[in-house]
């Protein structure tokens, strides 16, 4: 062949080259495939780090999870035996209301027979320093009219010894009473509240 075919082969060939389409040409394929695979590298290689960071974060996640249902388990059982506890609680609180109650009205009948053995015994005390003021040995016949007064006097201190006297015999009685009242109010032992 000669210089002058070799050229016209060669502009031919050059020319047949420069009429490809871009993407059949080798050094742009070339380019583009090295940079796609790089971007391909790239994108692979920080998602399967993110699916990783994911699956670390969902293990994480589910064994957190399990703790959680674990200890509201433990808090539900928990609650219950508080709610157990508070009725109970509830049960006694009734119970000592009702004792509190019960030694109220106790202690109020006990002040009530104390104050009428007191009253007793003021009735004595009067009609003793009444004797005390009169003598003992006074004559109520062999007074005079003029004493009239102090006559009438014996005689209401009389009818107040009498008075007294009764009640000091329902205060004798009631005496051994307010004891066993006083047992009754104020039980020995309080078994049933120790539950």
């Amino acid at each position: 062949m000669t210089k002058d075919e070799a050229e016209v082969a060669k502009l031919k060939l050059e020319i047949e080259q420069l009429s490809l389409s871009w993407w059949k040409k080798p050094p742009y394929v070339t380019a583009i495939s090295t940079i796609v695979i790089a971007i391909l590298g790239l994108y692979l290689t920080v998602f399967s780090d993110f699916v990783k960071q994911l699956k670390v974060q969902h293990e994480d996640l589910k064994n957190k999870n399990e703790v959680l249902v674990e200890q509201i388990s433990d808090f539900q059982g928990k609650f219950t035996l508080l709610e157990t506890q508070n009725e109970k609680m509830e049960i006694k609180s009734s119970k000592l209301k009702d004792q509190i109650k019960s030694y109220g009205k106790c202690y109020s009948d006990l002040v009530d027979e104390i104050n009428v053995l007191r009253n007793s015994v003021l009735n004595v005390e009067a009609f003793r320093n009444a004797i005390d003021r009169y003598g003992a040995d006074f004559d109520i016949n062999s007074a005079s009219a003029s004493s009239e007064l102090a006559k009438s006097e014996v005689y209401d201190t009389l009818d107040e010894l009498l008075g007294s006297l009764a009640q000091m015999k329902v205060a004798l009685k009631t005496a051994p009473e307010l004891e066993l009242k006083l047992k009754e109010c104020v039980p020995e032992s309080n078994d049933d509240m120790s539950e």
